[in-house]
């Protein structure tokens, strides 16, 4: 599965569909929000990186550099957004305190113009989302990578991604639908119970991006997971 951990995060900003899971696991409160805030032990981060901010309405930035001196190319990957929290990270931490409630302007319905793809079905067709994205930046402001919850199975050849999101309402989403963008191509398959707040969703990326990706989004904690700390 090539180059999977930078799909976790374009398919994250990209995907069709915007949704959350509550998380109720038996992994807290590592994995937990408790009352809006998220304090956990991240390892192996870049030790520039001081502040956090939770970025909501995102875009990102993929540009392929070639070196001129040996001509091997690589992706840099930055992200623009609005800044809706700022948390820290000092001492092996990161600690956040997620705002209450989103600002409607930061909200999109769940699905693009508001049409349920054929093969889902929404409980509550009115509940809108947003994704939010921890980006650590150095003491400079500089942005040097995000923090995010997961595990790479090698032998089963799977990433499982708990997404942390935003949504205005309960909502109840189950089904199975194709989804297609510029960078991404599967079969996306949901069995979720949504709940009003931030929450997490466990995304599972199995298969090979470029013939069979499958994405399944469910609200039952797979366990295992680790929060881990990716350079941009």
């Amino acid at each position: 599965m090539k180059h999977l951990s930078r799909l976790v995060f374009l398919a994250a900003m990209t995907a069709t569909v915007v949704m959350v899971g509550c998380d109720k696991g038996d992994d807290a409160p590592e994995t937990s929000i408790v009352n809006n805030n998220i304090s956990v032990t991240v390892p192996d981060v870049d030790p520039q990186v001081e502040n956090v901010k939770l970025l909501v309405d995102c875009t990102i930035h993929l540009d392929w550099v070639v070196d001129e001196q040996t001509g091997e190319g690589k992706f840099t990957t930055s992200v623009t957004g609005q800044e809706i929290a700022n948390g820290s990270f000092s001492g092996g931490k990161l600690t956040m305190n997620l705002p209450a409630t989103v600002n409607d302007e930061y909200l999109e319905s769940m699905y693009e113009n508001a049409e349920v793809p054929a093969g889902i079905s929404v409980s509550n067709s009115g509940a809108k989302g947003t994704g939010g994205f921890l980006v650590g930046y150095d003491k400079d402001g500089n942005m040097l990578g995000w923090f995010f919850y997961g595990k790479f199975d090698e032998e089963k050849e799977e990433f499982l991604m708990a997404a942390l999101t935003y949504v205005d309402s309960d909502v109840l989403i189950t089904g199975k639908t194709p989804i297609e963008s510029e960078y991404i191509k599967a079969t996306a398959i949901f069995d979720c119970n949504f709940k009003k707040g931030w929450n997490f969703m466990y995304v599972i990326f199995s298969g090979d991006e470029e013939v069979d990706l499958v994405t399944k989004t469910t609200t039952s904690n797979p366990g295992g997971l680790v929060w881990i700390f990716e350079k941009f």
